[in-house]
């Protein structure tokens, strides 16, 4: 029920249920991870997810999901080595269940290894040829290589999935690249349908805006990223293939003279 009212973005919804549970086992395992999940996907606020996270790994320190959600915590809160460890720990327990390594192959990319992520993305469709999880990694290894058969991989992974708003978002930065701007604009309409509270739509737009000039149009969607992040309680910047990209949105204002914007995103 819990799940449900995250999915559905329902706050109170979450919260009651939530209380309920601990109320009823106060520091118990399902009660910590409900907690957890609620801070995380609804409040933003990562740093009390991961003390829930770990509070419950002292009670059960060989399941996996737990430290899958601690990865996820730890990556929000940009502690890199944390997230890695947390899920190379998932993956030693459960070297089967794909979540783990697909996050593991986004923080490699995140730091330009790419030869260990790709190496992840292959063996995750080794264990499932023509997965989503699999092709959607593979398909962000190929777009940070700028090679021409990420479109190709990512349309696959969006036929797997198609309602993964990643992948549109992915599939617009390869359009994109590859100088298709009618069908990247396509893929951010896609994407925002899909999840409108996403930031990261809003900060891909801002930098296709800005490489084509378009100042306005790109403190437009620079402001409506800002406005989603500080609702969630994000800070950092980030982009799908490149996590500078707030750097460099910075480095782009600074460029065209929009000296107090490029503060605001740097």
């Amino acid at each position: 029920a819990l799940q449900i009212a995250v999915l559905r973005d329902d706050r109170a919804g979450a919260e009651a249920l939530s209380a309920r549970l601990a109320a009823k086992h106060p520091g118990a395992l399902p009660a910590l991870e409900a907690e957890a999940m609620r801070l995380a996907d609804l409040e933003g606020d990562h740093r009390a997810a991961e003390a829930r996270l770990e509070e419950a790994l002292a009670l059960d320190p060989a399941r996996e999901s737990l430290w899958n959600a601690l990865g996820l915590a730890r990556y929000a809160l940009d502690d890199l080595a944390g997230a890695e460890a947390a899920w190379r720990q998932a993956l030693a327990l459960a070297p089967g269940r794909p979540e783990a390594r697909a996050n593991l192959a986004v923080l490699l990319m995140d730091q330009e290894r790419a030869e260990e992520a790709r190496a992840e993305a292959e063996a995750l469709l080794r264990d499932d040829p023509g997965g989503y999880l699999g092709l959607r990694a593979l398909g962000r290894v190929e777009i940070q290589e700028d090679a021409p058969g990420a479109r190709d991989t990512l349309l696959r992974a969006l036929a797997a999935q198609p309602a993964a708003a990643e992948t549109s978002l992915m599939l617009a930065i390869a359009a994109w690249q590859a100088g298709d701007p009618r069908r990247a604009e396509q893929e951010l309409d896609a994407a925002r349908r899909l999840d409108p509270n996403d930031p990261l739509t809003a900060e891909i737009a801002a930098a296709i805006a800005l490489d084509r000039a378009e100042a306005d149009e790109a403190i437009r969607q620079a402001r409506e990223a800002l406005r989603l992040q500080r609702s969630q309680g994000g800070q950092a910047w980030r982009l799908a293939a490149d996590r500078r990209g707030g750097s460099r949105l910075a480095e782009a204002f600074s460029f065209i003279g929009l000296d107090d914007w490029a503060r605001d995103v740097g």
